[in-house]
């Protein structure tokens, strides 16, 4: 993330907003939509499609994955 970050040219509190949605998800167990979506994909350009790609399905995978609480932080991270 830190890479990702400095490559986007992403400012300090921007870059502590992605860091503080991952350790959210990092703490619960799973991951959310709303942390992936929302926390997560308003600091990063394209967030939720990168991860899509990172766990090799399609982001309607993806969706449907979040919806379940089929992804576990422990595999996504």
């Amino acid at each position: 993330v830190s890479a990702g970050a400095a490559a986007m040219q992403l400012d300090a509190e921007t870059s502590k907003g992605a860091f503080l949605a991952l350790g959210q998800m990092a703490s619960k167990g799973t991951v959310s939509a709303e942390e992936l979506r929302g926390q997560l994909g308003e600091r990063i350009p394209g967030a939720f499609g990168i991860a899509a790609q990172a766990m090799g399905v399609t982001e309607s995978k993806l969706n449907d994955m979040l919806q379940a609480g089929d992804i576990a932080s422990k595999d996504f991270l």
